[in-house]
């Protein structure tokens, strides 16, 4: 039997089990960039401290809601807003996403020229390449 007792034994498995989980995990250390909205208007936003963003770059603001950073300047960026922006206020955080915004392309419009037409008296559109 040990002469320390029984309550060293515990310890010991416990401080044995803790060891082998921090050698088994590894932290992922992610680099973040957060901005501040200083303004909100109608569509738009202004925001200060996110000085590495790109034109057309998405943010993410706080409700995972969408914008696009449209105006660069040095002190803050204008974004123009993706999504319904009743939730976003002055002083609301901002990231950025790393992503620049996309559209996915159809095969139609990579012909040339694409048209947007409306047919028929009920305005259906349909894409027609020229």
């Amino acid at each position: 039997m040990d002469k320390r007792g029984p309550l060293y034994g515990v310890l010991d498995d416990v401080l044995t089990a803790v060891d082998g989980a921090s050698r088994r995990s590894v932290a992922d250390l992610a680099l973040e960039e957060f901005g501040v909205v200083t303004y909100i208007g109608q569509g738009v936003a202004r925001v200060q401290g996110l000085p590495n963003v790109k034109s057309e770059e998405l943010v993410r603001f706080e409700g995972d809601l969408l914008g696009m950073a449209f105006n660069l300047d040095p002190d803050e960026i204008g974004v123009v807003l993706l999504d319904d922006c009743t939730n976003i206020e002055s002083g609301s955080q901002v990231r950025r996403t790393n992503r620049v915004l996309d559209v996915p392309v159809v095969d139609c419009f990579r012909c040339g020229l694409p048209l947007l037409v409306q047919v028929g008296w009920r305005g259906d559109q349909h894409a027609v390449c020229l």
